[in-house]
């Protein structure tokens, strides 16, 4: 079973809230644009981020040469989830001045786009002029961890520690890394303290709930899970951790129920269906499992073991074909995988010695000579 953790993403949450400090700007000297400025302000706190944009795309016509407008309206544009839009919006800032704020905003717009390179050299640039350390930092330990560079991700939020003990994010994250290099003991030590700075977050409880399930600890992970459904019954990803984790002790029952209650809270979800076709699989209900790998197909669900999991679904179906072509698709979106091109070359022998049966079972039979 997949064990998983939430990585503190800056996408909705966090975003939101550096979008909040991106919308203060320093004072502009032209009063009539300080107080159209000021209203696209207002309007964004008020949560109309719509007429906000508007205002500030007139400021921009009207004011070109000011840097200001393309970086309050690249900032809305990042809140709305244009981030396409706030790249360009950015760049045309940096043109005219390179200011901190504008190369702050390119880095946030390139990390949320995927592009990790070009994030990481704005927020190196930051860095180096010291400019929101903590921010920084948080983007370039996000960096490292997305790109598989474990112990520069920890030294960047260890950093963050440094300078703010109680940073939620930064201890979560230092906890996964932690996990994932082996130091239970440490990793727990960050997952209990990112759970005390802020007990009402369910997250919290479930990261810590799903990091017990990983190490084995079952009672302990039903506990904290449970804590934060107390919290929030109604987050679908605490439903799929706590389903994944009684799956992994058979309690199959319990394990669809929450499954099926993280899909009817967020049918876009689609992890939970992958776990109930895993379910269904270790149940050996064949049929059930291969409904739910239907839907995956048409929502285009592709990760790690899906392929394989089919492929085995149809084995145990005998249907052999399909079994093999299950496993060759595994095998090339995945060839480096040890374990998937072991299990093609399984498979591959099993299919061999089943056809080499197949073949002397449907000999014919020589009569004895009389």
């Amino acid at each position: 079973m997949r064990k998983r953790y939430q990585r503190e993403k800056i996408k909705s949450k966090v975003i939101k809230s550096f979008v909040v400090l991106l919308i203060y700007m320093p004072l502009l000297m032209a009063q009539d644009y300080q107080a159209q400025y000021d209203s696209a302000s207002t309007l964004f706190k008020n949560g109309n981020i719509n007429t906000s944009i508007v205002i500030l795309n007139n400021l921009i016509e009207s004011h070109p040469e000011n840097v200001d407008a393309y970086y309050a309206l690249g900032a809305l544009y990042l809140d709305k989830n244009l981030y396409s839009d706030a790249k360009k919006l950015f760049s045309r800032g940096l043109v005219i001045e390179e200011t901190n704020d504008i190369i702050f905003g390119l880095g946030v717009a390139e990390f949320l786009l995927g592009s990790n390179t070009a994030a990481e050299e704005y927020f190196i640039k930051l860095e180096n002029k010291d400019y929101r350390p903590e921010d920084v930092n948080t983007f370039l330990g996000q960096i490292y961890l997305k790109t598989n560079r474990p112990s520069k991700s920890y030294s960047y939020f260890n950093k963050i520690i440094e300078i703010n003990p109680l940073n939620e994010n930064a201890l979560t994250n230092l906890g996964v890394i932690s996990y994932n290099i082996g130091d239970v003991d440490k990793a727990e030590d960050y997952f209990e303290k990112a759970l005390h700075v802020n007990p009402d977050n369910e997250g919290a409880y479930m990261n810590i709930g799903a990091f017990y399930s990983s190490i084995d600890k079952f009672n302990d992970a039903i506990y904290y899970l449970n804590m934060g459904m107390e919290i929030n019954p109604k987050n679908e990803k605490l439903h799929n951790t706590l389903g994944a984790t009684y799956m992994s002790r058979g309690i199959y029952a319990e394990a669809i129920t929450h499954f099926r209650a993280a899909i009817s809270l967020n049918e876009e979800y689609t992890e939970p269906y992958y776990n109930l076709m895993l379910a269904y699989f270790q149940m050996s209900e064949f049929f059930k499992a291969l409904q739910y790998s239907e839907i995956l197909a048409q929502i285009k669900f592709d990760y790690p073991e899906y392929h394989l999991l089919l492929s085995q679904i149809h084995l145990k179906l005998k249907e052999y074909d399909k079994a093999m072509d299950e496993a060759l698709i595994e095998y090339e979106i995945y060839p480096d995988r040890i374990e998937v091109q072991n299990y093609v070359t399984r498979l591959k022998k099993y299919l061999d010695s089943v056809q080499f049966i197949d073949a002397q079972l449907d000999r014919p039979k020589n009569k004895p000579d009389r």
